[in-house]
């Protein structure tokens, strides 16, 4: 009742996630509307008092329902190997943005994310 939920397996560059992303670590992160997420994102407004409290509970809600059933679940939250990653970044079309933004080379080169 707490829907319509999209599951996608792909990562998004600029989330707080992505430097575990790259070192294989099982990931979440919530899509939502930019309607009021957008302009308050780390903004002098992205304070509790600024909140829609009716969006809050919904989305305390869904966390909790979220945390259950990963708890309650059978799922493999084994960390993805240098090989899985790639493949995520080629899958998605991750690569683009990630040469765009200076990321590339010090994943090609094992700086930065998972070595193996």
């Amino acid at each position: 009742g707490l829907g319509p939920f999209q599951q996608i397996n792909v990562q998004i560059l600029g989330t707080d996630d992505f430097d575990f992303f790259l070192q294989g670590v099982p990931t979440i992160v919530g899509n939502h509307e930019d309607a009021t997420y957008g302009p308050n994102y780390h903004a002098r407004t992205d304070q509790y008092h600024e909140c829609d409290p009716r969006q809050l509970r919904m989305n305390t809600a869904i966390v909790a329902a979220l945390v259950y059933g990963i708890a309650d679940g059978e799922v493999d939250w084994s960390r993805n190997t240098r090989a899985e990653i790639d493949e995520l970044i080629q899958s998605s079309g991750l690569e683009g943005p990630m040469r765009i933004f200076g990321l590339w080379d010090s994943w090609v080169d094992g700086s930065r994310g998972r070595r193996n």
